[in-house]
């Protein structure tokens, strides 16, 4: 398997990526978050007040670990993405994320970021 197809499946089933953030100080700042993809860009969900929120208005730059937090020391498996991440504010881009976000939860979200890596 190569490492695209196995970073594919990795996104595929798990649900949930840590992002790690910095503030305008450079203090760190990691919180898991539910996401969902479309083979090329990653969207999730948060508060504007949240940490995370306030750290990616200030500075864009954010660090991503999605992997099985259960799998046996040794056989576990990871994608790591260094990432510019946004605010989405076109409407075409929200009910896109949207859509990919409430198909993988099964309920509505209202707003979004998007990941490019």
């Amino acid at each position: 398997m190569n490492n695209q197809t196995t970073a594919q499946k990795i996104l595929d089933a798990i649900e949930y990526a840590t992002v790690a953030t910095t503030n305008d100080e450079g203090e760190p700042w990691n919180t898991p978050v539910f996401y969902a993809h479309d083979g090329y860009t990653l969207y999730w969900s948060s508060h504007p007040d949240s940490v995370h929120s306030k750290n990616i208005a200030a500075n864009n730059k954010a660090f991503i670990v999605i992997y099985n937090s259960k799998a046996t020391q040794g056989e576990g498996m990871g994608v790591y993405i260094r990432a510019r991440v946004r605010v989405l504010e076109d409407k075409k881009e929200v009910a896109h994320a949207l859509n990919i976000l409430g198909k993988r939860r099964g309920n509505p979200i209202y707003t979004c970021h998007k990941v490019y890596w």
